[in-house]
């Protein structure tokens, strides 16, 4: 991984398909979820008016990361 793909990386989510094909952020983000079972419910964003928010609250979340991440990945106590 060079630098310029580091740097992407950090800025969104990436999935590199069997055909090359390079999908970012929240499409990126649907299409792992398809892949795990969940199909019934990606479709639901893939339609308007669900589909509009699905960019913008991807990229609302990864701006906030850090504070997801606190909850998301915390340690047993």
């Amino acid at each position: 991984m060079d630098g310029a793909l580091r740097a992407r990386c950090a800025e969104a989510l990436h999935v590199l398909e069997s055909t090359d094909q390079v999908i970012l952020g929240a499409p990126a983000l649907l299409y792992i979820y398809d892949r795990l079972g969940y199909g019934r419910w990606v479709a639901v964003f893939r339609f308007p008016p669900l589909s509009w928010l699905t960019g913008p609250g991807y990229r609302w979340v990864a701006n906030h990361r850090l504070f997801f991440s606190r909850f998301a990945f915390r340690t047993p106590e």
